[in-house]
């Protein structure tokens, strides 16, 4: 039980919780790193470029709305390391909410990339972060401390919109369907491939927006290929908003803007 009482000390120095039991078919002790933090891949959409992050939330809430990680990123070549460091807590009351952090890498080229994520200078789990023109991936050889919940982020593809219809009542379908109707009428279908885009997930050509706030009963979604002008669906928008004040008419595009 060496190691147990080494991993004791250990503890005194460290944010992170750390518990060792033994294995009956073994005498050497395994190491159980309790999960802390979750690293979530996400892409900025802009009219000009894309840039890649790393978004670090604590799994457990903190005590603070602001509760920021402290953290060290490293990227030189193809290689990525990210240290998390503490958590630094300001005195501030409940209600409690995740900790969080992001590690902005910027635009990357399509080429496989080493990567690290550490817990201080204790834990470091190892693997890649493999970039194509169509998604990243990250393959991590182990996961101490951390999980990672979508390891595949698809990138939103060129010229894509997507959006939403939010109403209370079945009666107000119908204004739903005709605004849906009215921007499909100056796109395209277009059949995505299924998997998760950080703003919106896909599975049989069926959209789940994602990270927007739903409140209403109703909330029919759509997706499709747009290249005309935007003023097209800001007038479609503008003319919905104005006869049907309590439907919540939105629309996204694949490069950043929110109508």
């Amino acid at each position: 039980m060496k190691k147990c009482a080494v991993l004791g000390i250990i503890f005194l120095f460290t944010i992170f919780n750390f518990a060792c039991k033994d294995d009956p078919q073994d005498d050497d002790p395994n190491i159980n790193i309790e999960k802390e933090f979750k690293i979530l891949p996400w892409e900025t959409l802009s009219s000009s470029d894309r840039s890649f992050h790393l978004n670090i939330e604590t799994i457990q809430p903190k005590s603070c709305e602001n509760s920021q990680i402290d953290f060290t990123p490293t990227n030189i070549g193809n290689q990525i390391s990210l240290i998390i460091k503490d958590i630094p807590e300001p005195d501030c009351p409940a209600p409690f909410f995740s900790a969080n952090a992001n590690y902005e890498l910027g635009s990357l080229s399509p080429i496989e990339y080493s990567l690290q994520i550490s817990l201080k200078d204790l834990v470091h789990n190892e693997g890649s972060l493999i970039v194509t023109d169509e998604y990243y991936e990250i393959a991590m050889e182990n996961l101490d401390g951390i999980i990672i919940p979508n390891t595949k982020l698809y990138k939103v593809p060129e010229a894509m919109i997507w959006g939403y219809v939010s109403y209370s009542s079945a009666n107000e379908a119908v204004y739903s369907e005709g605004f849906i109707d009215e921007v499909k009428g100056i796109s395209e279908n277009e059949e995505f491939q299924n998997g998760y885009y950080g703003y919106f997930s896909i599975e049989n050509n069926s959209l789940n927006i994602l990270n927007e706030d739903l409140p209403k009963l109703f909330n029919p979604t759509f997706g499709f290929k747009f290249q005309d002008e935007i003023s097209q669906l800001e007038t479609i928008l503008a003319d919905y908003r104005s006869l049907y004040p309590n439907i919540d008419f939105k629309i996204f595009t694949s490069t950043g803007e929110a109508l």
